[in-house]
């Protein structure tokens, strides 16, 4: 699965560096429901077929964490590490639980 949307949160602000103008090709996607559906469908069509998911961002740092930590608490294991560790994109991370939740 293929995704792309910028590293906001839910207060509208930019996570770490991705400035606009930065890149000409640069342009602002908010993380929406439907990005949290998709990658809630990818997750239960493979999971109970693979060990491993590997989730990746730009930055390693804030989208991919969330998506991860996600899927670390919807799988029923602990996604504390995930906070520890990282700064996990709070709203890409409460869509996707919303999502799960419905």
């Amino acid at each position: 699965l293929l995704l792309a949307f910028s590293d906001i949160n839910e207060k509208g602000k930019l996570y770490l560096d991705e400035t606009p103008g930065k890149d000409i090709r640069y342009k602002i996607v908010y993380f929406q429901q439907l990005h949290a559906k998709l990658i809630l469908d990818c997750f239960n069509r493979w999971k109970d077929k693979i060990n491993l998911i590997v989730v990746n961002c730009e930055a390693g740092i804030c989208r991919s964490s969330a998506i991860a930590a996600a899927l670390a608490k919807i799988s029923g294991q602990d996604d504390n590490e995930f906070f520890k560790r990282y700064l996990p994109n709070s709203l890409v991370y409460r869509l996707i639980l919303e999502e799960y939740n419905k």
